[in-house]
């Protein structure tokens, strides 16, 4: 299946191309049709993904080009098909073009298209393998790295699981009965077991002890040792009949778990000797289980040979250094002893001579020792060209002096170095080389020899290198999309924002405009009863000295003008007028607290408690000025506990869904009310919101499309399609929630946010 992949349409007209567009619906999406060269150059210059783009251009349009458009239809990451009817002009400006379609029919364009998809198709399961063999390569060189023997048993698991999205998993090794020492597994031996040692369970927490058990086909571990073959079960509990071996349930018995899907992969030595088994159980996909592929049994298996050898290494290193001890000691014992020391240095020596990897030993000054057989196969110097010569003889020049000041300083201070070197063979041929170092001490603790054991990782070296250029040119690319990603989202949010603001605007000014009103009305009262005052200042001024008569023309004038400015009123409204005010100020004190408390200004976008009953109330009050349409609100919230969440993320996805039930509603316009239910409960550890509408519904066929980005069923310019891919983020992915619908077209939709009480839920390994 094709993906990320943009499809651009340049036509003269539509109708012209009606059944090349009539084809290409069901082929390609997302598809953009345009009309003009303009258009055109605006759209590629800002294209969003510029390595997956096609171009079908009419040719009508290619003698019309300017150079400018000429030269980023050039670029690689664009694929251009030049578009044609009947006949095919001969053109001079052609080389742009990738490819030409002659739309004579719909078998041809058909034909035509079925064909580029599957190229395109190859490509990209090309670069999908790319990624791949980077992925296992850089696997393998974290696991060469690693010289804890546990720590790499836990790292072979871990790299196994991860790449087959194995549930579960075990390593089994085979073991020496008489010791229970690693070994590897001989035919017809009787004193070899098969060894559980290391489990992983993503669904239960296990904590296993190590056991033993007989090597038998019966078992399915038992049957990889022996045969050396890998083994796919589909279902565990219903093997064929015909097999040889079984299926040990005992573990499901106890813990209630179901195995289903097994692979099975023997670890083989560079002799292609067992050393054990990787076993990986349950393979996941969209939480269920399904079989294993070719697939993972062809990367286990290739990651289990190379697990082996790295293990076998690991072990030869582990006994050369217990060997080199033993014998030290042995040695400044008793020269009675020599005999049993000669025996174990033999041992070792042997171990040396067989060893896959190339082994130096030499003084403290760098004068070689002694090489062993992998050493000569690898530089091409024989035992008589070295001995005694100093090991820069395979210095190639490339590396800075103060890399090999750094080296000496690190083993002659008797610490172990590894890394790689850049060597030259006796041809002059350059070469890499994984490089282990280490110190062998006598029974003072002084520092006689350096032993160093060393892998040619060339080829491995050449494999990155190619794939660390595609990843450069991969990383480009997904900075641009991330990029993209970003611009988009911002973009969706500030439109958020817009409308936001937008009615928050609208609920403030309803009373912000009677507070207004009543505050010219004040005005015009204050200046009434501001001269009244005056009047009666002026009345006060030596009325005892006046006469009766003026003293009653002053008071008639008074009542005057109380009369002729209705005092009386003036003072029975002023209360009114200021019940009227305290409600506007208190309702915009209101819509302010709820967008305070909307945007959770104080958490910083942090998790912390948060109610999410408090959070509906608050969106509501957001959302009111956006339903236009005669909605009624039902809310139906029960007591539930706060949660640990990120209360402005939540809110936000609330305020989306609120919004998207009411467009639903208004866009249905039917004769019946429009009917919201927002619901809230708890069960177990988890909260839930329900919000129902009665509204157009989603058609069943694009319900599994609704969280897609940029998908949307609104009219072109109305929706971006993020908020819903915007909220799917939330819930599932930042807190670990679940967000899930029911539609049914015509008659409704409800949402379902499933919200985990303490916050994000830890998985366990």
């Amino acid at each position: 299946m094709l993906t990320n992949l943009k499809t651009i349409i340049c036509i003269e007209s539509i109708k012209k191309y009606e059944e090349f567009l009539d084809v290409i619906k069901n082929e390609f999406e997302p598809i953009l049709i345009i009309t003009d060269l303009i258009q055109l150059e605006k759209e590629l210059r800002l294209n969003h993904d510029p390595d997956d783009t096609i171009i079908f251009i009419d040719h009508i349009f290619l003698n019309q080009m300017e150079e400018q458009l000429f030269q980023i239809l050039r670029k690689p990451q664009n694929k251009t098909i030049g578009l044609f009817q009947d006949n095919i002009d001969l053109l001079s400006r052609e080389a742009f073009l990738d490819d030409i379609l002659v739309c004579k029919s719909k078998f041809t364009i058909s034909k035509f298209l079925y064909k580029l998809k599957n190229n395109l198709t190859h490509q990209q399961k090309l670069d999908t393998l790319e990624k791949e063999v980077q992925r296992f390569y850089n696997i393998g060189k974290e696991l060469s790295a690693e010289k804890d023997i546990n720590k790499l048993l836990q790292q072979i698991m871990d790299s196994s699981m991860e790449m087959t999205s194995a549930d579960a998993g075990t390593i089994y090794i085979v073991v020496n009965q008489d010791n229970l020492d690693w070994t590897t597994y001989e035919r017809n031996s009787k004193n070899q077991l098969l060894k559980f040692v290391l489990a992983r369970n993503n669904s239960l927490k296990v904590e296993l002890e190590s056991t033993t058990s007989p090597i038998s086909k019966n078992g399915i571990s038992g049957y990889a040792v022996i045969t050396g073959q890998s083994l796919r079960i589909d279902d565990a509990y219903d093997l064929p009949s015909d097999v040889e071996y079984q299926f040990n349930s005992g573990f499901d018995q106890v813990t209630g778990y179901r195995t289903k899907s097994i692979l099975t992969v023997p670890m083989k030595d560079h002799r292609d000797r067992v050393l054990g088994v990787i076993q990986l159980i349950n393979k996941m996909k969209a939480n269920k289980v399904i079989p294993f592929s070719d697939k993972d049994e062809m990367i286990i298996y290739s990651l289990a040979g190379q697990a082996a050898v790295i293990i076998e290494n690991n072990i030869i290193y582990k006994n050369m250094e217990e060997l080199l001890e033993k014998n030290r000691l042995t040695i400044s014992d008793e020269i009675t002893k020599r005999k049993q020391a000669d025996e174990e240095i033999n041992k070792l020596l042997s171990a040396i001579e067989h060893s896959p990897s190339s082994v130096i030993i030499t003084d403290i000054n760098g004068y070689i020792q002694y090489i062993n057989p992998k050493f000569t196969q690898v530089s091409g110097y024989t035992y008589k060209e070295v001995i005694g010569k100093n090991v820069s003889i395979l210095k190639s020049g490339i590396h800075p002096k103060e890399m090999y000041i750094d080296f000496w300083k690190t083993i002659l201070s008797g610490k172990e170095w590894s890394g790689e070197f850049y060597n030259k063979k006796k041809n002059g041929e350059l070469y890499w080389e994984s490089t282990s170092v280490s110190s062998i001490k006598d029974e003072n603790g002084t520092i006689k020899y350096f032993i160093s054991v060393r892998e040619d990782i060339t080829e491995k070296k050449i494999l990155y290198k190619k794939i660390e250029e595609q990843n450069i040119v991969l990383q480009k690319t997904i900075r641009k999309l991330n990029d993209a990603q970003s611009q988009l989202i911002q973009k969706e949010k500030m439109a958020g924002i817009g409308q936001l603001a937008a009615g928050i605007a609208h609920e403030i000014n309803n009373p912000l405009g009677f507070i207004t009103s009543n505050y010219h009305t004040f005005k015009k009262y204050t200046l009434k009863i501001e001269e009244l005052l005056q009047k009666y200042k002026d009345a006060l001024l030596n009325f005892s000295e006046l006469s009766t008569e003026k003293k009653e023309k002053i008071l008639d004038d008074i009542i005057e003008y109380e009369k002729n400015n209705k005092i009386a009123f003036v003072m029975e409204d002023l209360f009114e007028l200021l019940n009227d005010t305290n409600e506007g100020l208190e309702r915009i004190k209101m819509i302010v607290n709820a967008l305070r408390a909307f945007s959770s200004i104080d958490q910083v976008n942090e998790f912390s408690p948060y109610d999410l009953n408090e959070g509906i109330k608050t969106a509501l009050i957001i959302a009111k000025s956006k339903i236009t349409y005669d909605t009624n609100i039902n809310e139906e919230l029960t007591d539930i506990p706060n949660i640990i969440a990120i209360g402005a993320e939540i809110n936000q996805v609330i305020l989306n869904l609120i919004l998207n039930a009411a467009y639903a509603i208004e866009m249905k316009q039917d004769s019946n009310e429009g009917m919201i239910t927002i619901r809230t409960y708890q069960k177990e550890e988890y909260v839930y919101c329900e919000i129902e509408d009665n509204g157009i519904g989603i058609k069943e066929e694009l319900i599994n499309r609704i969280y897609e980005p940029f998908f949307t069923t609104k009219p072109v310019g109305t929706g971006t399609g993020l908020g819903l891919s915007i909220s799917y983020d939330i819930v599932v992915n930042k807190h670990q929630g679940e967000i899930s619908v029911e539609s049914k077209e015509g008659i409704g939709s409800k949402f379902v946010v499933k919200l985990p009480i303490k916050g994000r839920v830890s998985i366990l390994n």
